[in-house]
């Protein structure tokens, strides 16, 4: 048996036909996330930190992230907020919320979908929104630092990233608490 490794994505925006412009994705943007999904096995942990479509939901849920053999959970963005929590639930993810906050590799996390402010005893805020710095500049502009991580598909060759090569103690940086 593998060892259970967690994967982060966000802001697939499957459907949402401006986003190659908007972002300057390419034409086949949605290929590429569906071909990298196949990295993903049934120990593994899929992290969505949101914005998974921009309609035909049901679809896209059920039939992109549905089939996968991981556990899923889904932190809704400000394009899923369509639907509740328990309607993801009932396509295809196993946990849906806002955002939460969990302990990995010795660090305390909050996962979002936009970027937050980082509450007292939580190391790190990993987030998606901002599309790789083109997109809400102000938003980034004050969320840029050492704690805040974006995790934007536009940077990471439109794939699922492991959890531990973007914390700091998996890369030889060094964040003070």
């Amino acid at each position: 048996m593998a060892k259970p490794k967690t994967y982060i994505i966000a802001d697939t925006h499957f459907n949402h036909k401006r986003i190659v412009e908007l972002a300057y994705r390419p034409k086949d943007y949605e290929e590429r996330i569906r071909d990298s999904l196949s990295i993903l096995n049934a120990e593994d942990l899929l992290i969505h930190l949101g914005d998974v479509s921009l309609g035909k939901d049901a679809e896209i849920n059920e039939e992109v992230f549905g089939p996968l053999a991981c556990r899923k959970i889904l932190v809704l963005g400000n394009h899923d907020k369509n639907h509740s929590s328990h309607w993801y639930m009932n396509h295809g993810w196993d946990f849906a919320c806002r955002s939460f906050v969990d302990k990995f590799f010795g660090w305390k996390i909050m996962f979002s979908h936009e970027p937050s402010r980082i509450p007292e005893g939580v190391d790190f805020n990993i987030h998606g929104h901002l599309h790789a710095e083109i997109h809400r500049v102000a938003e980034f502009f004050w969320s840029r630092n050492e704690r805040c991580i974006l995790v934007s598909l536009e940077n990471t060759g439109y794939r699922p990233l492991l959890l531990e090569d973007i914390l700091p103690n998996h890369n030889g940086l060094k964040v003070a608490k």
